[in-house]
């Protein structure tokens, strides 16, 4: 049986990979925790608190952001923040 791992221990192992960049590692942790149901549908995105979470700077969760808004996984609204989907 496969062990399923937590967002933080995915951006964890991803840390020592180089060749990922922080951006591209918030983006699968966010989606990550999307998918599991950690971050709910409708509920607000706190960018600071998530580049807390996950250990990377606001610009890097903000291009993580915009990479899920384009897969339809967050939505973002001029002057309110953005949203899980």
């Amino acid at each position: 049986m496969a062990k399923h791992q937590s967002a933080e221990e995915m951006v964890e192992l991803e840390t020592n990979d180089r060749s990922t960049t922080q951006s591209e590692r918030a983006s699968a942790a966010i989606e990550d925790a999307i998918v599991r149901g950690e971050l709910a549908a409708g509920s607000r995105i706190h960018e600071p608190r998530l580049a807390i979470r996950f250990g990377v700077s606001r610009g890097s969760v903000r291009e993580a952001l915009s990479r899920l808004e384009g897969r339809g996984l967050v939505v973002r609204t001029p002057n309110h923040g953005a949203r899980v989907a």
